[in-house]
């Protein structure tokens, strides 16, 4: 009995953490977030590696001196998240810098590049998602869940079995 109920407890705590995950992935795409992970420190400790930053898009007439945004590199391949030290807005330019940083970096970013403005960060994500993202964790989750099910199911046959339930009852 005591099983039963650490496996029941288990498949709820399991059901929910689901369905938060599902809400909170339907409400970043409500609001139209991207959520980024950070991958050094040169922002901290305003955010450190391990977070994940949730970026939403701005107008380059929105963009602010210390507003702290997401960069995409001129070739695409790549994505950074400094904040806004200066703007030179007859060229169009950002100049951009890691709090924890001595200088600002080495090259502005057109605004055109600015994918958008951080909404909020959630620290450690970072870390769970790159735990995610490896080849075997939906392999592993599935297993999990079924594992979680086949238990609650066994658990329920043996109960109504002992209480007479089953077809062999006598």
């Amino acid at each position: 009995m005591k099983k039963h109920r650490i496996l029941s407890t288990l498949f709820i705590c399991f059901s929910l953490i689901t369905f938060f995950l599902a809400g909170f992935i339907g409400f970043l795409a409500l609001t139209h977030t991207k959520g980024y992970s950070v991958q050094s420190n040169s922002m901290a400790p305003e955010f450190g590696a391990g977070s994940v930053v949730f970026v939403r898009s701005v107008q380059a007439e929105d963009l602010r001196e210390g507003n702290i945004v997401t960069v995409q590199s001129t070739n695409g391949s790549m994505v950074f998240t400094h904040r806004i030290a200066r703007i030179d807005r007859e060229k169009s330019l950002v100049y951009t810098k890691g709090d924890n940083n001595p200088s600002e970096d080495p090259m502005p970013a057109d605004m055109s590049l600015v994918v958008g403005r951080v909404w909020f960060s959630l620290p450690l994500l970072g870390t769970v998602s790159a735990v995610m993202q490896s080849r075997m964790f939906p392999v592993t989750l599935a297993l999990i869940a079924m594992m979680l099910v086949a238990t609650r199911f066994i658990l329920t046959m043996v109960k109504k079995h002992r209480k007479g339930g089953g077809k062999d009852a006598a």
